[in-house]
């Protein structure tokens, strides 16, 4: 649309950015939180105590993935509502995105994961403390039950 003096506002991008990153992250964080491993059924068996962590570790799951598809959504039907972008355009954008979440996802799955668990034990990274922790069942439930050990270990020893 035109604006004052003559100047003519910019025209926006195919595909949207915007949209194009919504999605990226939507896909990636959804496909992180879908695999990652939670509590097995043997464990809640060995443990009842853990079903209603478990319960709602799956309902906060669920929440992110349908929490960050709805932000992407919202997003991209901003850009079009302040027409900055056309429905085309926006589509474009969701579904390049998208299926970049999925490669990079793959990508990190199959060749950088691996990889920093072979860099994981230098001196850099155990400097500043990274770790992988995806090989852990439950993250929260191991800290939680590392932390009580260690605290009624150190009370014995005082």
């Amino acid at each position: 649309p035109d604006i004052a003096d003559g100047f003519q506002q910019p025209e926006y991008g195919m595909p949207s950015s915007h949209s194009q990153f919504m999605f990226f992250f939507a896909t990636c964080i959804s496909l992180w939180q879908l695999q990652s491993q939670s509590t097995s059924s043997a464990t809640i068996k060995a443990r009842p105590d853990l079903f209603l962590s478990t319960a709602v570790s799956q309902a906060c799951k669920s929440l992110v993935v349908l929490g960050s598809f709805a932000t992407a959504a919202f997003v991209a039907a901003g850009r079009v509502y302040l027409s900055y972008h056309t429905v085309e355009q926006v589509a474009a954008g969701s579904l390049l995105g998208a299926a970049a979440g999925v490669v990079w996802y793959a990508l990190v799955r199959a060749v950088f994961l691996p990889l920093f668990r072979r860099v994981e034990d230098t001196f850099l990274f155990r400097l500043f403390l990274v770790k992988d922790s995806s090989h852990i069942e439950d993250v929260l439930l191991f800290d939680y039950t590392n932390s009580v050990q260690e605290r009624k270990r150190r009370l014995k020893t005082q």
